[in-house]
């Protein structure tokens, strides 16, 4: 069935069937014809591309926060590696090389394993910024060139959208976690390796 009417009570788009059975009793059901009248002007219309551009922020927010977070793992290896140089002058030459391959193994196992993790979280949020590019895409569209009447059911389908896309982003934010690799001395060098 065709969208021709607005319950402004439920804030819902309805067919002609659902008016009669759901929305009889409602007071307010409009035309949808009346109903997007001035959209390309309405508080709908700021409201949805606000949020699109808010929720636009917080993914480059999170993007740049999974960046660093890289940058942070690549200087952390580069610094442990350097302590590893360091502790070498302690350890009998006869461990060095077999104690300092296999730190070397396990960190860039470590530090692989973090960025595909990272790596992960990134894709998601890039696959959620190109839906929202393409939702603000649409709307610009239908703006310019498309009926008030598309452009008003458009943009309450854009509003459900948004609401997926902020509880998406929400879980994102919580189950992101800062990675980082320290280097324990007691696992590299154990005291029965050390040199007097």
């Amino acid at each position: 069935m065709p969208i021709d009417y607005f319950c402004i009570h439920h804030d819902v788009l309805c067919c002609g069937i659902c008016v009669s059975s759901k929305h009889k009793t409602c007071q307010n059901v409009m035309s949808l014809e009346l109903a997007s009248k001035d959209v390309k002007s309405s508080a709908l219309l700021t409201d949805i591309r606000q949020e699109i551009n808010h929720l636009t922020k917080v993914l480059k927010q999170l993007n740049h926060n999974r960046e660093a977070n890289i940058n942070s793992l690549i200087k952390q290896k580069a610094d442990i590696l350097q302590q590893i140089g360091s502790i070498k002058v302690q350890i009998p030459a006869e461990n060095i090389d077999d104690l300092e391959n296999e730190s070397i193994t396990e960190l860039t196992s470590l530090q692989m394993k973090h960025e595909a993790v990272i790596n992960v979280d990134r894709k998601g949020i890039s696959k959620l910024s190109g839906r929202l590019t393409e939702s603000e895409d649409r709307i610009r569209f239908l703006e310019e060139n498309g009926s008030d009447n598309l452009l008003f059911v458009t943009l309450h389908q854009q509003a459900i959208n948004i609401q997926r896309f902020e509880d998406k982003i929400r879980d994102m934010i919580s189950n992101i976690q800062e990675i980082n690799v320290t280097l324990e001395k007691a696992k590299i060098c154990p005291q029965n390796h050390l040199g007097k």
